[in-house]
Order: structure tokens, then sequence, then C-alpha cells
């Protein structure tokens, strides 16, 4: 409304012009509550949303990216609140952030393509996963959850996995607890791991080599337990020691200066107990205050546990090793004894040929009970045996060997051993091997068709001098027809190229120990 002046500058009438904006009112309206409705929804999302604008240099480098606008769940997220960070960049709000969070926002922007990713902000000791879009000019938005717990709990069960096939492998049981530290550090991210044994006496503590990050020193030497202070007795009594920060933690307060130039201001200590006692601690170093979850102490525990049960199995494996070969070396004086009482006694008897097919029939047990001995006396390989005792009669080219991997118990080592030596025997006197040309075949097979399975080995020679069946049966034919472990299931055919012998036992008699 407007007035319309007379000559007196009275108004003398009123100009009233009026507009109908309803469509605009309602227009506004409708986009208020559109913009309520989706701010309703960016602020009720769980993951959390960002919109960036990138931050170029004087050259047109993105070198930095600055927070347009951050949802609610971004501050549950990061532990940050929301309403702080708008208008800063993330150089300023994280710093030291790594270049990655900036580089890959920044190929979003410039090549328009999205991205997704799993990675860890350093500084919040947290992972995220999510994906990054571009929203047109300079900006892009991302949503991302927080999967700090899932990357953690993968990188446990691949650090088991790791460890479990180190250890499958030959390794020396210092070597064992410097792979098993290395991984822990790995998967911790901490600064020292190592692992010590503790003595008898229950007070002397010795680290043969700890892992330790780069610029940690290593803590390898000779200790007391009680130059670990007031929870030494913890440890003593096979009680789990974590102390998030050894400033704060009453049994560590006043030492916490000796500890922290060690680098040592968070710990957790495992000790190992056996029977009753305190065998061995492994502990977790870092030189920054740490909360310890319970998935990673009982990883720590984990890795403890299966860390003292490899070194004692192979500390068992080295002792038993050295008790074969003192057990070996024994058997072999009390063969050559044998033999030599043999040879005094029989001395006299002038038929020479069976003196000297008992020398060599103590000679094959001798070998069988040697490689019975390598094998901790527990199950010898037929491949091996097979091997231990031809090699002693003929070239190995002469000889086929061919079957799958077959474990033979000791009994059954014994007898095929004494078994294979016989029919070497005869075929260098009578058969094959007793020519240039001969040859063997040795092959067995599990055989399943009679319902329990057996083991069938056949012995065929071909290439030799024809072959008749002898007119007598001595000890080595009566050996033979014995067949594996004694079961008497064996077929002896005297071919005119060869002799072939096939014998079968039930695999259970076979492999029982």
């Amino acid at each position: 409304m407007t007035p319309i002046l007379g000559p007196d500058g009275r108004p003398e009438r009123i100009l009233s012009v009026s507009r109908d904006i309803t469509e605009r009112k309602s227009f506004e309206e409708r986009l208020a509550a559109s913009e309520a409705h989706w701010r309703d929804l960016f602020e009720r999302l769980s993951e959390g949303f960002i919109v960036g604008e990138v931050v170029r240099d004087s050259a047109g480098r993105v070198a930095d990216w600055r927070y347009v606008d951050v949802n609610s769940a971004w501050g549950r997220l990061v532990g940050i609140a929301s309403d702080s960070v708008v208008g800063r960049t993330i150089r300023e709000v994280f710093p030291g952030i790594e270049d990655a969070w900036v580089d890959e926002f920044a190929d979003v922007v410039e090549t328009g393509e999205p991205v997704t990713f799993v990675r860890q902000v350093g500084t919040l000791a947290r992972w995220y996963e999510g994906r990054a879009f571009p929203l047109g000019s300079e900006r892009f938005g991302v949503i991302f959850l927080e999967v700090t717990e899932r990357v953690q709990a993968d990188a446990r069960r691949s650090g088991l996995l790791e460890l479990g096939e180190r250890l499958r492998g030959d390794i020396g049981t210092d070597a064992i607890a410097l792979a098993a530290s290395a991984i822990l550090g790995r998967v911790l991210g901490v600064g020292r791991v190592g692992y010590g044994t503790v003595g008898p006496d229950g007070e002397g503590f010795v680290v043969e080599e700890d892992w330790t990050a780069a610029g940690f020193p290593t803590l390898a030497g000779r200790y007391r337990m009680d130059d670990y202070g007031l929870y030494a007795e913890d440890l003593r009594q096979g009680r789990t020691v974590v102390i998030a920060d050894v400033r704060e933690d009453p049994r560590t307060a006043a030492s916490a200066a000796t500890l922290e130039a060690v680098s040592a201001r968070t710990l957790v200590n495992v000790p190992i107990v056996e029977k009753g006692r305190t065998v061995a601690v492994l502990y977790v170093n870092d030189d920054r205050p740490r909360f310890w979850g319970e998935p990673e102490v009982a990883f720590i525990r984990q890795i403890a546990e299966l860390t003292r049960q490899a070194v004692e199995r192979r500390r068992a494996e080295e002792r038993q090793d050295l008790l074969n070969h003192e057990l070996s070396h024994r058997l072999k004086n009390t063969m050559a004894m044998v033999v030599s009482i043999a040879h005094q006694t029989l001395r006299s008897v002038s038929e020479r040929g069976p003196v000297e097919a008992f020398e060599k029939r103590i000679q094959a047990l001798a070998s069988a009970h040697d490689l019975l001995l390598r094998k901790d006396w527990t199950a010898a390989d037929l491949r091996s045996v097979c091997r231990e005792v031809l090699g002693t009669a003929a070239e190995a080219h002469r000889f086929t060997l061919d079957g799958p991997d077959v474990a033979l118990g000791p009994s059954a080592a014994l007898s095929a051993s004494l078994l294979l030596h016989e029919l070497a025997t005869n075929a260098a006197k009578y058969g094959s091997l007793s020519g240039e040309e001969g040859e063997v075949e040795v092959r067995w097979w599990i055989d399943g068709d009679a319902g329990e399975p057996g083991l069938v080995l056949r012995w065929r020679e071909h290439g030799g001098p024809p072959v008749v069946a002898p007119t007598r049966r001595g000890f080595g034919s009566r050996l033979i027809r014995t067949g594996l472990v004694g079961t008497g299931e064996v077929d002896v055919t005297y071919h005119t190229e060869g002799l072939v012998a096939a014998m079968r036992a039930p695999l259970v008699e076979v492999q029982r120990l």
C-alpha cells in the first residue's frame, strides 16, 4: 500500500497492489518440510555421513579437505562432537592423520568415480569401512561404519593360522618363541613381545630373544621374578597381569619411571603354569597407555599356551632323538656282539653258507631297528623300509618301488624287513639279481575288496636266469611263507621269467603300534 499525496503534501488517495503468493509459500513450506525430513534421516543414520569439500594448494593440487556437514553418527563413531568440525579441515581435526584419508577422496573428486575403503585412523586406533562418492564441483560424500572389532578379530584368526603353519615346520625352540612373539606383536600393533622361562627355583627368569618394533629396546637377558615389583606375586600364583597405564596402577606407580625407561607404559604378562608352578611368562609391552579388551587378553593367552606346548613338544622330541641315538648305538653294539658270538660259536662249522645267512639276517634286523628308532619307535614308512633293506642287496636302479604312503607299526616293520631281506638274498643267489640285467618290482596297494582293508605287497623278478621251484624248504623259504606280520597269506609262484610273491595282511594289523 502506497499513499498518494495532494498539493498540500497530505495523503489524498491510497494505491494498493496485491499479489497472490500462495504457491510460493506452499513451495517454501514443502522445501522446509523436505529439508527437515532429510535432515532427520541424515541424523537418524547409524552410519557416519560426511559432506566434504577439497582444499587445493597454490599449484592446484588437493592438499586437504574441509568438513561441510556431518551427522550425529559421525561424532559417535569418531568420539568427537559433530558440531565442532564443520568448516575445519581433516588435518586440523586429526593432526598427523594418514595421507590416504586425503589422497583417496581427492581421487574421487578428480575422477568422479566412487571408491570403497577399509582403513585405520592411527591416532584413534580405530578402523573404518565405507564408501566415498562424488557430489559435483569440488565436493564429495562419505558414508562409513566403525569395524575395529571385526578387523581385529580377523587379524587374530589370521595370526593363529600363521602360527599354526610356522609350528608345523621344523624349527627350534628359540625360533618357536620368536615366531609367536612376532605374530603377536604385529597383530596387536605393540612395540615388544617376549617369552621367557622361569627356572626350577621359581625366581630366575631368562629371555633368550624377544621381538621388538623399530626403535624399541630389547629385554633379552636374565632377571629375577622380584624385578617385576609388586605384581611378581601375581605371576608366581599364575595370575595374568594386565596394566593399562603403569602410572595409574598401584602395582607399578612407584616404579613407573623405570618401566617407561624401557618403553613399557602398558603391559600384559601371561604366566604359563604347569603342575602348580609358573614355568614361563609371555609379556607384551607398548610405550603408550592402552585399554586391553578381553578378546585381546584371551588371544595373548592362546598364543602363550600354543607357544608353551610347541616348545615343550620340541624339547621332548630333542630329548627323544638323543635317547634314540643312544639306543641305536647300543643296539648296534649288541647286534655286533651277537654276530661275533655266532661267528666264534660257529667257526668250526665247515659249511659257511648258513653262518653267513644268519649274520646277514641279524644285520637286516639291526637295520629295521635303526629305522624304527629314527621314527621314535612308533612307525616306519613302507617305502623307507624297502629302500633301507634292499639298498644293501643291489644298486637302487635295479629296484622299482611303487605304492602309496603306508605307515608300518613296529612289528610289521621288523617283519617286512626280514621278509624283504630273504627275498633279496634269494634273488641275488638264484634269481634276477644274480645276473647283470635282472630287476625287481616291488609294488603295494590297499585292497578293500574282501571287506576289511588290507595291505597287499607283491615282489616280482624279471630279467634273470630261468627260475625253478626249490626241491626243499629252508629257513628262508619258511620265513617268506609266514608273510607280513605272520598272517600266512602268501602266494609264491615260480614263473620261468622270475619269482612272483604276493602277500596280504589286514591293514589294522600292519599298522598296530
